[in-house]
């Protein structure tokens, strides 16, 4: 062939005149016997047909060498039970209170928010307190509103809107208990 990498012939049209001889690496490896059986098939799977420092095929013929390989590293918070037992609370809390849906009140409380007309939702403080109490009486008697949607700062609050472009912030207890806590400007 033209080869002019071969430097044996300067015009490159000599015949190739390398010759490999077959070399068998794997001559030394120890013979193991073909996989039998589930409890083989799965430590063969499981392994990766690796044996000392050969990788074997199931019939026990080796193949190749063993790659070099270590421990995994660990996940850096899986160190820190007390995080992941934190977390995992959190998560229950969250999944077994609202599953997605607005809670059922038993009982709505209020009080008096001054910052309601502060914040320009309403136009007077005697305004104010009068639609909040009607508004927890109502919560109280039909749970809350349609347009009521669950709070995404607070997992334990729902937003109701109220007044001039306001939202009353419920928390909604364990117990069914929903207490005013703010009222917010709706953005």
């Amino acid at each position: 062939m033209n080869n002019p990498i071969l430097m044996v012939d300067p015009t490159g049209m000599a015949a190739d005149t390398i010759h490999l001889r077959p070399v068998d690496v794997f001559k030394d490896a120890p013979k193991r016997e073909p996989v039998q059986g589930l409890w083989q098939h799965t430590v063969h799977t499981f392994n990766g047909g690796n044996d000392d420092g050969y990788q074997y095929d199931r019939q026990g013929k080796p193949i190749g060498f063993s790659p070099t390989m270590g421990m995994p590293p660990d996940f850096s918070f899986a160190t820190k039970p007390l995080k992941i037992l934190e977390l995992a609370s959190k998560i229950y809390k969250v999944q077994k209170v609202f599953k997605g849906v607005i809670p059922a009140v038993k009982k709505a409380v209020n009080s008096n928010l001054p910052h309601a007309v502060e914040r320009g939702v309403f136009a007077t403080k005697t305004e104010a307190s009068a639609v909040l109490k009607n508004l927890t009486s109502n919560i109280s008697k039909n749970g809350f509103p349609s347009r009521s949607i669950l709070d995404p700062s607070y997992v334990d609050r729902v937003l109701v809107p109220i007044g001039n472009g306001g939202v009353a912030s419920y928390q909604v207890a364990k117990n069914g208990t929903a207490s005013l806590k703010t009222v917010l400007i709706a953005k």
